[in-house]
């Protein structure tokens, strides 16, 4: 559905999935919005985007945390976020991927002007692109995003090809 949220705060929800915010099919539009400190059983503890075009202006996606994709996780969409900020979220399984951001199954994002910073998961502690997946990264910084195994700043797995343009990782750390 096609709703607006602006000039609010998601704070201390739980779900399985998309603890702070899920939206499916949808193409909701977020601006002036921060998602913070939310939970996840399985994917998503801030905001869940599947199959879904939203669009995310100035939103801050902080202290989340679920198994997969602590702060956002996408699923075979095409959802645009300019100036967000997503800044110390954690995906917590032994296998977790994308501690700020997962994309999965040919979810192909527009990213501009964002900051994907202080995230933790085991593979792609800032982005993990898994499947198909081929995020446009522009005027991106990945900064101080720690995995456990592989892909501090990103990992990519299963046929993902991000485009990136003027991209910076800075001081990200994995251990493989």
């Amino acid at each position: 559905s096609d709703v607006s949220l602006s000039n609010l705060i998601i704070k201390n929800n739980s779900a399985v999935m998309g603890g702070g915010i899920y939206s499916f099919f949808g193409s909701p539009t977020l601006t002036n919005v921060t998602i913070q400190q939310n939970t996840a059983t399985q994917y998503a503890g801030g905001v869940e985007l599947d199959r879904d075009h939203s669009i995310l202006n100035q939103v801050t996606i902080t202290d989340n945390s679920a198994p997969y994709g602590g702060g956002i996780y996408t699923e075979a969409g095409q959802p645009v976020l300019n100036n967000v900020i997503i800044l110390a979220n954690q995906a917590t399984s032994p296998d977790g991927f994308g501690g700020g951001m997962f994309n999965f199954s040919g979810s192909s994002p527009t990213l501009t002007h964002v900051t994907i910073k202080n995230n933790s998961a085991t593979d792609g502690a800032g982005m993990g692109n898994m499947t198909d997946c081929a995020p446009s990264l522009t005027d991106v910084t990945f900064d101080n995003n720690s995995a456990a195994t592989q892909g501090g700043g990103m990992a990519n797995a299963l046929n993902s090809s991000p485009s990136l343009t003027r991209v910076s990782f800075n001081q990200n750390s994995a251990t493989q």
